[in-house]
């Protein structure tokens, strides 16, 4: 199992960061109604379903980081809880006679 030290939290970080990098770049470059002067209502239709599934889309991809980011802070701080506790054992138990 992996041990939760600062080295394990900047990598996942960092492969977190990729990987948003890497899909916010690979975003769909269309335009929905390109070429279209008079669109007609069912391509209008169309165009808002179209529009209203990248925003849920985009929505939930939002949560998602967000819950992500949330779990990372929380490991960071049970990491640093822990160090001290650790600290604060090794300082009681190798007192200088």
């Amino acid at each position: 199992m992996l041990e939760l030290n600062l080295q394990n939290i900047s990598i996942a970080v960092a492969f977190f960061a990729i990987i948003v990098i890497y899909f916010l770049s690979k975003s769909d470059k269309k335009e929905v109604l390109v070429g279209i002067e008079n669109p007609t209502n069912e391509q209008l239709k169309k165009a808002v379903h179209t529009l209203a599934d990248k925003l849920k889309k985009s929505e939930e991809s939002l949560r998602e980081s967000e819950r992500k980011i949330k779990d990372l802070h929380y490991a960071q701080g049970v990491q640093l809880e822990q160090t001290k506790f650790l600290t604060a054992n090794v300082n009681k138990n190798t007192t200088v006679s």
